[in-house]
């Protein structure tokens, strides 16, 4: 028989340890879970010195190493701060463990299958828009972008001849360079443009500031098209060199080019940083004493493609990466932050809910308002140190066998009390 005030001391002491050995156990259980926290029990005197119990059982938020597993869309979370997720037909939860990916439907979803919360991001500014909601990739593929801007890295020879005018059905008997660059419609088709080169002549030019006269070797360029056979000059213009090989300017007469089906488009030229805007004449054109050679080309236009990956960077944007080189942003991580992230309600599945102790859920961007930054193509580890547990356990198990023996010694006092009352 049991019974008296040092028999419920004893009990609500054995229930209290038998609590913290469990949660002690959990923590144990999940030393190797990514995003884990780990908990612990605060204990607190019952009132009138009848006992103990549990007060609460707290997480303690973070601290866990930053593991690179390689998955793009695997985030940790270092500093404060959860990622936000919902489940279908329910409300926010939050989570330290960033072990994500796309669903069949371009979904960025948890290991449970529920939705991360983001911010959309205009793909042209860069900016956010509205608020937080599920993340998804575009179901479309990368849009077309038409060319608008051709840049030119090349060396003209200086000891070229002075060839006759232009003749687009003999170029190569009137230029004296040609090459290739790429111009895609509004349609995403591309188009071979043929680059000729043909040394005109001198020009005498002034200095405006000195007032002292040079000349300069003049050529000029055409772009040809053959979309029916039929070679077409869609632009031209000239470039102008300095008696030293520097590009002394470019000038553009016509770059409007016209594609069957498609939209008509100007396309700019850049040739360098020409000596009479103020730059060196150095990177881009030049004319010297060596071989015409082409250095590189490069164009800003792109063909239809599909999404073909996701990259993450440290701001949280995710991107879509498409077949046709082109990246652009999707989404803008969430990152919710508390006044009192111990006081969150453990949910299970490495999952909190906001309580009124922790205060409302503040959505924001990583490394913001106190969030923490992120890490892509990483996992936060668990927080667990697996020797305090062991310690803890020893301690919890000592004071179990010295509350049991308690509970016997006033077991046994009980029985003494009533056998001399009979």
């Amino acid at each position: 028989m049991i019974g008296g005030p040092g028999s419920s001391i004893a009990l609500s002491a054995m229930s209290s340890l038998m609590r913290q050995l469990s949660v002690t156990s959990n923590n144990i259980a999940n030393m190797n879970t990514s995003g884990f926290s780990r908990s612990r029990v605060d204990l607190r005197e019952m009132p009138s010195n009848l006992g103990v119990d549990v007060g609460r059982v707290a997480a303690e938020i973070g601290g866990g190493a930053i593991e690179s597993t390689g998955i793009p869309t695997h985030m940790a979370l270092a500093g404060n701060g959860f990622f936000a997720v919902r489940e279908s037909g329910s409300g926010l939860s939050y989570t330290r463990s960033g072990s994500f990916h796309f669903n069949r439907d371009g979904f960025l979803v948890d290991s449970g299958g529920r939705r991360v919360q983001g911010f959309q991001v205009n793909s042209g500014s860069g900016a956010l828009q509205g608020a937080a909601g599920d993340i998804q990739l575009p179901s479309a593929a990368g849009s077309v972008r038409a060319t608008t801007k051709i840049e030119f890295s090349a060396n003209l020879d200086s000891n070229s001849e002075i060839k006759a005018a232009f003749d687009v059905n003999d170029a190569p008997n009137t230029a004296n360079f040609s090459t290739s660059a790429t111009v895609v419609d509004s349609l995403g088709n591309p188009h071979a443009v043929e680059m000729h080169f043909r040394k005109a002549g001198t020009d005498t030019v002034t200095d405006p500031t000195t007032g002292v006269s040079s000349q300069v070797a003049r050529w000029e360029w055409y772009g040809v098209t053959s979309e029916s056979g039929t070679p077409t000059v869609q632009a031209n213009g000239t470039l102008r060199f300095t008696n030293d090989g520097r590009l002394y300017d470019s000038n553009t007469a016509d770059s409007t080019f016209v594609f069957s089906g498609a939209k008509s488009q100007d396309v700019s030229f850049s040739f360098g940083n020409p000596v009479s805007s103020g730059g060196t004449g150095t990177v881009g054109a030049t004319q010297y004493a060596a071989d015409s050679v082409v250095n590189g080309i490069s164009g800003d236009g792109s063909g239809y493609g599909a999404v073909m990956g996701t990259r993450v960077d440290t701001s949280g944007t995710v991107f879509a990466l498409y077949a046709n080189g082109q990246s652009s942003p999707v989404a803008r991580v969430a990152v919710a932050t508390f006044a009192s992230p111990t006081g969150l309600s453990p949910l299970g599945e490495n999952l909190f809910a906001a309580t009124p102790e922790s205060g409302q859920a503040l959505l924001g961007t990583p490394g913001t308002r106190g969030a923490g930054s992120i890490y892509s193509g990483a996992l936060e580890t668990s927080n667990v140190d697996l020797s305090t547990e062991l310690v803890q356990m020893l301690r919890t198990q000592g004071g179990y066998r010295a509350n049991l023996r308690l509970l016997t010694v006033n077991d046994s006092l009980t029985q003494e009390i009533i056998n001399l009352r009979r």
